[in-house]
């Protein structure tokens, strides 16, 4: 039998009140079983790090923080997602078949030392190139913060120097959604982005092909 205080008889019992909701609504429940979901299991996985260092078991990190690599080298985002929808029936909704098409989407693309550097004239907004979690949020000594999202591709984006975020630590965030706003220097809008994967740097067009 269930125990009433575990998280997922909390989300069956929530869907259950919610049958006549809106979709929107449904959403919003359901993002946030999501992110309580992630952070529990963000917080196992951290716990038996320590307890693996306890033991004085040599974890080589490269000058990586702990949290970051707990996240990033530890996390196979699809296995996870596969596993939460066979038990909960598209707990997770992935939508990645959206395209984020940069042509329309940002006015200018510079790739340079393994740096995206975007500029934008009319529209502020940075967008999600992937669907993933959020793993990383610093706010930067200029007031700007860079967020850093653990992609479903298994690649991961690094935003760096938006004025806001709409997004904390360990949130989902769909392929397509605003993320936050960039900052606006000269009538331009302006934000690097950083594309990696097993140690290598990508432009954002060749990520855009796969």
């Amino acid at each position: 039998m269930m125990k009433k205080d575990s998280l997922i008889y909390k989300y069956k019992k929530a869907m259950k009140e919610s049958e006549n909701a809106t979709n929107s609504e449904k959403k919003k429940i359901r993002y946030n079983f999501v992110t309580k979901l992630f952070f529990r299991i963000f917080l196992s996985t951290f716990i038996l790090l320590c307890l693996v260092i306890a033991n004085k078991i040599s974890i080589s990190t490269k000058g990586i923080k702990l949290s970051e690599y707990t996240i990033e080298k530890n996390w196979n985002f699809l296995k996870m997602v596969t596993v939460f929808n066979g038990m909960f029936g598209e707990f997770i909704v992935i939508n990645d078949d959206q395209t984020v098409d940069s042509n329309t989407l940002y006015d200018q693309i510079t790739y340079h030392h393994n740096v995206n550097y975007i500029t934008n004239y009319d529209f502020s907004g940075a967008m999600a190139t992937s669907s993933g979690v959020v793993s990383k949020i610093v706010k930067n000594k200029d007031k700007t913060y860079t967020i850093t999202i653990q992609g479903i591709d298994d690649y991961v984006y690094i935003y760096d120097g938006l004025e806001s975020i709409d997004f904390s630590i360990y949130n989902y965030v769909e392929k397509g959604t605003v993320i936050g706003l960039a900052k606006k220097e000269n009538n331009q809008y302006t934000f690097k982005l950083t594309i990696k994967k097993d140690g290598k740097y990508y432009d954002f067009y060749d990520t855009a092909k796969d």
